[in-house]
């Protein structure tokens, strides 16, 4: 297992997500959202998805399995105005100080 930090407009946050995934996940989640074949036939991004007990969502029963990550998104949502390069706050964050310039 490997904690993970997700920042996304996507991101369903709040919350933990409890997927069993590995460094491959972030490939098969490539796979998944954009419906490319995985890298190879022997390569860990043709792992399923892990299945588990009701209760002990640390250890699936179909080992080895690996999440792709897709638990940690709802690309469904409504997000505003679909323009996420600049939002206003009511504060100066997105600022650059240094020149009052745009950084995102």
């Amino acid at each position: 297992r490997i904690p993970m930090i997700v920042v996304s407009p996507y991101s369903k946050g709040k919350g933990v997500v409890h997927d069993y995934g590995d460094h491959a996940s972030i490939a098969k989640f490539i796979d998944a959202n954009w419906g490319l074949r995985p890298i190879t036939d022997r390569s860990r991004d043709n792992l399923p998805n892990p299945e588990h007990k009701w209760g002990n969502p640390y250890v699936p029963v179909n080992a080895p399995a690996i999440s792709d990550l897709m638990g940690f998104f709802d690309f469904d949502r409504d997000h505003h105005d679909g323009d996420h390069r600049r939002h206003d706050h009511g504060d100066d964050r997105g600022r650059d100080h240094a020149d009052n310039r745009d950084f995102h």
